[in-house]
């Protein structure tokens, strides 16, 4: 398989066009080659691609987009050149699908939804009282970030501990001394601050958020819980490569063993 049929089949269940206007996704870097092995991850970096050649991958499928960034010649002077010169050279090809894979159902935010619902994780659906906060305009189902509602409210304490078993990372969150239960929360995956609105939710789960943004909300009376910005992403990867299995069944997929989150806690 080349990375044009790839992208053709991928396309089909998870729609370029439901990406952001502003993103970069979609085939990346087109070595050409064949392949049967992909390496996927949340970022390349020079550790992924070692992996990647070591494991005889010919294609990678990085969620965030390698390249971003607009350049003039391709030359080693950035991190985004250095990367697409390295791929080439080893005949890597890569694509991105980034913020196709938060809006699509079943993709990033819904994997968030049902963590904070306690529910099982359905990789081809929306989860039960969750809609998209920007609904897609050709599918009002689907679009940027998902906003749940409980059939009953349920304890700030609950609501923390299900997403920290749901992501098994370490949480930074600032709750409004008044608010004692959770009815409604507004998810987005990564950064997601500019998507909730004044007073939008209960609570709101994101990766990443500025300290201002966080007061913003707390004067709104609106949880905030943190948990940076790969960590909202990277947990979901276990669940969709079986899923990529079975749509691509001559094609073997590796998660990353590298891929980490470049931010370590201290303690």
């Amino acid at each position: 398989m080349k990375i044009e049929e790839f992208a053709s089949l991928f396309e089909k269940y998870y729609p370029k066009q439901l990406a952001e206007n502003w993103d970069n996704t979609g085939i990346l870097v087109n070595s050409e080659e064949e392949f049967s092995l992909v390496l996927v991850c949340i970022d390349i970096t020079e550790s992924v691609i070692d992996e990647a050649i070591n494991k005889k991958c010919k294609a990678i499928l990085s969620y965030h987009p390698t390249l971003f960034k607009s350049f003039k010649k391709l030359v080693p002077e950035t991190r985004s050149q250095k990367l697409a010169l390295r791929l080439l050279k080893n005949g890597i090809s890569v694509y991105s699908p980034h913020s196709a894979l938060d809006s699509v159902n079943g993709g990033i935010n819904d994997w968030l939804a049902s963590l904070v619902l306690n529910e099982p994780v359905s990789l081809t659906s929306v989860p039960k009282n969750t809609t998209a906060i920007e609904p897609s305009q050709s599918d009002i189902s689907i679009g940027s970030g998902r906003y749940v509602t409980y059939d009953t409210p349920i304890t700030i304490d609950e609501f923390i501990d299900r997403i920290k078993n749901g992501l098994d990372v370490p949480l930074r969150y600032a709750i409004p001394s008044t608010k004692k239960e959770i009815k409604t929360v507004a998810i987005c995956c990564g950064s997601g601050s500019m998507m909730f609105a004044n007073k939008c939710a209960d609570a709101v789960l994101t990766g990443e958020m500025g300290h201002h943004e966080v007061l913003e909300h707390l004067e709104w009376n609106t949880a905030v819980v943190l948990s940076e910005h790969t960590n909202t992403e990277r947990g979901y990867l276990k669940h969709w490569i079986p899923r990529l299995s079975e749509l691509f069944p001559s094609v073997t997929f590796y998660q990353s063993e590298c891929d980490v989150s470049p931010l370590v806690y201290m303690v």
